[in-house]
């Protein structure tokens, strides 16, 4: 088991955040996560965040403030795994993009990647898992916080 950095990012439409939905094909369960993904070497958190969010929705990000530093051990899939995730928020440039139908490209392993907007309320009603589980408590947060970054 290698240690992994992530850098996701957090995007805010009012009350709805912005997830990569996922499947844990082992549990056969869907859980969500921010749009977000590896480091790579010799290659800053911040600048992950900007290219993965690039590489998997094709849309530019600013105003990007980091939030938390997050680690996990997990199983996934029946892989132990073991990841410190950068947790930033952002807006995107193209503010019609939070209204829009955002494009999604494919992951590393060719499968198309599904976002969606989703509240708290949603996800709890629902019953689906997110990750970090950290998560809920910043969510939270920006909910009370809504405000000066909201649409």
């Amino acid at each position: 088991m290698q240690i992994r950095a992530k850098a996701v990012v957090i995007f805010q439409n009012k009350n709805r955040f912005l997830f990569t939905v996922c499947n844990e094909q082992s549990k056969n369960q869907v859980f969500y996560i921010p749009v977000g993904g590896g480091v790579e070497v010799g290659e800053y958190s911040i600048d992950a965040a900007r290219r993965e969010v690039r590489e998997e929705i094709s849309q530019e990000i600013e105003n990007i403030e980091l939030l938390n530093i997050n680690e996990n051990i997990f199983t996934y899939n029946g892989k132990k795994e073991h990841e410190i995730v950068f947790i930033y928020k952002a807006e995107f440039k193209n503010k019609l993009a939070y209204e829009a139908t955002l494009i999604t490209n494919s992951n590393d392993n060719g499968t198309k990647i599904k976002v969606a907007w989703a509240t708290t309320d949603e996800i709890t009603d629902k019953h689906i898992k997110i990750y970090p589980e950290c998560l809920w408590e910043i969510l939270d947060q920006l909910t009370k916080d809504e405000g000066s970054t909201n649409r």
